[in-house]
């Protein structure tokens, strides 16, 4: 081997690939700082779409509509994991002064990535955008994420 040294942030041909996921609060607040880190370092980021399966690791929980429990599937650790993350992710919302409220349910968020990927793909210089519409609504709960005619001014997802 010769003296070159490998140096990944040199190369800018090949996007560095961010996952969102739009009902990860986790995602929410790393939109930002990942944006300013791809400024930072002159380097373009490939945006996709990743549908978590969050019943798979966490378990699952419905809760009626006086926001009590109506069902749940969750072990006593899963329900501490989700609280500490909700938390956890509350308090980095807070810190760039977005709301962020729990989720009622684990939405199912494929119908709103097939709309982020078509974007991305068809538009990509209107991605950003998208995801500024999107993302706060969404964690704030006042859009719906999960079907085909909600629109961004609807206020709630009704259940199911």
């Amino acid at each position: 081997m010769g003296n070159d040294s490998f140096d990944p942030l040199s190369s800018t041909s090949s996007p560095v690939i961010v996952y969102l996921d739009i009902k990860s609060p986790y995602a929410f607040i790393a939109r930002a700082p990942t944006r300013a880190l791809e400024a930072e370092l002159g380097l373009r980021f490939d945006w996709r779409p990743l549908t978590l399966n969050i019943p798979s690791y966490l378990g699952s929980a419905k809760l009626d509509k006086r926001g009590k429990v109506e069902t749940a599937r969750r072990s006593r650790s899963q329900w501490g994991a989700v609280k500490y993350a909700y938390r956890d992710a509350r308090r980095y919302a807070a810190l760039q002064g977005y709301p962020l409220r729990g989720t009622e349910k684990i939405w199912d968020t494929a119908l709103i990535h097939i709309a982020f990927n078509w974007v991305r793909t068809t538009a990509p210089e209107a991605l950003d955008a998208f995801l500024d519409r999107v993302y706060p609504p969404s964690a704030a709960r006042r859009v719906c994420v999960t079907r085909a005619r909600s629109s961004m001014s609807r206020s709630r997802c009704q259940n199911g």
